[in-house]
């Protein structure tokens, strides 16, 4: 049986790993580990060795050095683990950045986008996979809570933004996706007086571009595309 992630848990499990291999990376003179270590010291005037001294006797301290699972596309990873498990999906692939784009609901390459002299927001595909005949594409986004910032304002315009260009496509037996996890997506739009959530349906054509969550994906093939021919 598929399980959906625990994004948040496998987050913290992700963080902890990351944590203990601090020193090992460190004795390995990784090249990540290097760079961080030498920012460091140069922004602060401190001696490299101190540095690795002080990373290896303080923990506290040793957490800074730690990757961020949140740039090591871990939620794409598990939110991928999940719906190539999906049964009737064949030959998925997880898209590496920029690796494919859609403009105006065209599909290319970045490369190709640029050799056309392309100049508008394409938005870059995550996903794609078959299921009974039919092609998808997919973007995917993992948002937590609004705290500040505006990080998670942008990845909420940047959904919108590939729904936008997607939404123009005639690309036969093809399908769009926005899925969106997270509870910000929970949270009220200030535009349309809906949650973010419903915003992102509502500007969908829902003929061959749909916004969902991860978890509504699996009964949606299945009620919609689902053949036992």
């Amino acid at each position: 049986m598929t399980r959906l992630p625990d994004y948040d848990k496998e987050f913290k499990k992700k963080i902890k790993n990351n944590f203990n291999e601090v020193i090992s990376l460190l004795d390995e003179k990784e090249e990540g580990m290097v760079k961080k270590v030498a920012t460091f010291s140069s922004n602060f005037d401190f001696r490299d060795a101190s540095v690795k001294s002080k990373i290896r006797r303080d923990k506290i301290f040793r957490a800074h050095f730690a990757k961020d699972p949140g740039k090591q596309n871990i939620y794409q990873a598990l939110a991928a683990k999940y719906i190539q498990n999906i049964k009737g999906v064949k030959n998925f692939v997880s898209l590496g950045n920029n690796a494919k784009v859609v403009s105006s609901g065209a599909v290319m390459t970045r490369t190709q986008f640029r050799s056309l002299g392309g100049v508008d927001e394409a938005k870059t595909i995550d996903f794609e996979w078959d299921y009974n005949s039919r092609h998808f594409y997919a973007s995917h986004k993992y948002t937590k809570d609004k705290r500040g910032g505006g990080a998670q304002s942008n990845q909420y315009k940047d959904v919108q933004i590939f729904i936008q260009q997607v939404n123009p496509s005639t690309l036969r037996n093809t399908y769009f996706l926005a899925i969106c996890d997270g509870n910000f997506y929970n949270g009220k739009d200030t535009i349309s007086n809906t949650t973010r959530m419903e915003r992102l349906k509502n500007i969908t054509n829902n003929r061959n571009v749909f916004a969902m969550r991860l978890g509504d994906l699996k009964a949606w093939l299945e009620n919609n595309f689902y053949s036992k021919k």
